[in-house]
Parts: structure tokens; C-alpha cells; sequence
């Protein structure tokens, strides 16, 4: 694979053990060709944001880990033998970890997916998100949801891309926020992608009607603003995509508002046309909060 994202994990000993964390601007690749387990690093209450709305707090010991989940669940897992990443499992239950990227797998289902790590401070109505890496924050209200983009690589990472990378965290605006409207989910993502096209093509619109650009300043970083739109069966997606290339990598944040045709729906059912404004401006907000660490 040409996309690799680096993880460093250092260990630093000051009065207990304490993990660090670091993204580095470069990429390798996380999978291992031969199962193994993979020698644990002990760390304490490290939190985990899945999707959802769902978390969890792990402590890792040596060849262990106790999980506390979201729904009220106290678990300890010995380590097992992966493929690929570490994994913990016991009975039915499973929980992997690779990077900052983790999932819990009860009887064969994902029931904790799309878990990151990293820290949120804040009050009850604002807080801040700092990836794991602490590569990156930025701000958003608390009724929003945090979680990751699964682990791996994928062309999750950009709208409609042809290459591959890595989503570093994912904001999702739920569908409770203009409730009784044709308002489904706007969604915001950091993605990044190392890939020699996607480094080219970076701050290339796609091609289609409706696309603009423009060139912006986020937090002292330039970016190229594009924005355009989609619609299918009904539905609609306008996308404003923010890009960039630090360190020979594409960063994109990047979000799509999905709604309905407001015409598909009865007088008698009482829906509303959602506020675009208002979805706007909160996504704008999250936007010009980015800082890159």
C-alpha cells in the first residue's frame, strides 16, 4: 500500500508511566504479515470515542486490558494472538487496537466501531477535540458526536476520491439538531493522504456543475475552499471542502450536509425545511477552530 500513516508510540517514565502519543507526517504501513502479539505498553484510562455517541476507557497492563464502556460495562480481556494490530479476546468478545484506531466485537458484530482516541476539554456547551497524535484540534458544540473513520486506509478520507488514505476523526451534526425537518446528517471529517496523485491533485475541484474555489486562511494555513453539490433519488449533498498540502501530504476538512426533497413529503406529516443557515454556520465555526499543533 502507498498510503502509510507513521505512528510513533513513546513511553515516557516521570512518576509512573505515561503514554505519548505522535502522528508524524509521514506514513508506514500498520499491518503485520505474520500473527503475533504484539508487546503491550502499559497505560492507564486511555479514552476512546466511537461512533454513535458510544466511548470507552481502556487500561492497558501487561497482556490485558480492562475496558469501561459507555453502557455501563466493566470488561477485562488477556491478549490474544492478530494478524494485524493487537488484539484482546476472551469468550465472544473482542477488542482490537492499531494506532489510535480501536473496536470492540461482541459475537460477531461490531458493537463499539470507529473508536479514536484523544482528549476533549470544554464546558457543556463548547468543547475541543485533540487527536491522539496531537497533530491537530479544533472546537465544536457538545451536542455533536466524535468518532473515527475506522481503522486502515481507505478513499473514505475525500469525497468522491480515487485514492486512498486516512480519516483522523470524524464530527458528525445528528439529525436531532433540526428535528421534524428534511435536515438527515451533515458530516465533517479530517482526512489525510500521502499518495503522489492525491498530493497533485490536491487542490484540484472536481469536475461538475456548480463547483467553486476559492483560497483561504485557516489559523495562519493557507487553503484552497471548494465547494459543489450532488443529488440522487431524492436526495441532496452539498459538500465545502478545505484543503491543503503540509509536509508532502493532502489534509481535506471536509463536510457534507445530506437532506431529502422537501417535496417528498406530505402537508400532513409536518416537515419542514431545515435550516441551512443555521447547519452552516456551526460547520463554519468547527472549520475556523482547526489548528494544526
Amino acid at each position: 500500500m502507498d498510503n502509510k500513516l507513521k505512528i510513533a508510540v513513546i513511553l515516557l517514565a516521570a512518576g509512573g508511566l505515561v503514554l505519548s502519543l505522535l502522528i508524524t507526517n509521514n506514513v508506514r504501513n500498520l499491518s503485520n504479515t505474520n500473527a503475533t502479539t504484539t508487546p503491550t505498553i502499559v497505560q492507564s484510562n486511555v479514552p476512546y470515542f466511537c461512533r454513535e455517541g458510544k466511548s470507552l476507557t481502556v487500561t492497558y497492563t501487561e497482556n490485558q486490558v480492562a475496558l469501561s464502556l459507555s453502557d455501563g460495562r466493566s470488561i477485562k480481556l488477556p491478549q490474544a494472538i492478530s494478524a494485524s494490530g493487537t488484539r484482546y479476546a476472551e469468550g465472544d468478545i473482542e477488542f482490537w487496537n492499531k494506532g489510535l484506531d480501536a473496536f470492540i466485537v461482541e459475537k460477531g458484530k461490531n458493537t463499539y466501531d470507529n473508536c479514536t482516541t484523544g482528549s476533549i476539554t470544554g464546558d457543556t456547551t463548547l468543547q475541543t477535540f485533540t487527536d491522539g497524535g496531537k497533530l491537530f484540534s479544533f472546537s465544536y458544540p457538545t451536542e455533536l458526536l466524535i468518532s473515527g473513520g475506522g481503522v486502515g486506509f481507505s478513499d473514505n478520507w475525500l469525497n468522491n476520491a480515487t485514492t486512498s488514505g486516512k480519516v483522523l476523526v470524524t464530527l458528525l451534526v445528528p439529525k436531532t439538531i433540526e428535528p421534524n425537518t428534511n435536515f438527515s446528517e451533515s458530516k465533517f471529517i479530517v482526512g489525510a493522504s500521502d499518495h503522489p496523485e492525491a498530493v497533485v491533485s490536491c487542490l484540484t475541484p472536481p469536475i461538475g456543475n456548480g463547483v467553486a474555489k476559492k483560497e483561504t486562511i485557516i489559523n495562519g494555513v493557507p487553503f484552497t475552499m471548494i465547494t459543489y453539490s450532488d443529488a440522487g433519488a431524492g436526495n441532496f449533498y452539498e459538500t465545502t471542502s478545505y484543503r491543503t498540502v503540509k509536509n508532502n501530504q493532502c489534509y481535506a476538512l471536509e463536510y457534507t450536509t445530506h437532506s431529502t426533497n422537501i417535496g417528498n413529503y406530505s402537508p400532513s406529516q409536518g416537515i419542514k425545511e431545515f435550516n441551512r443557515i443555521k447547519i452552516q454556520k456551526i460547520l463554519d465555526e468547527v472549520v475556523n477552530s482547526f489548528k494544526f499543533l
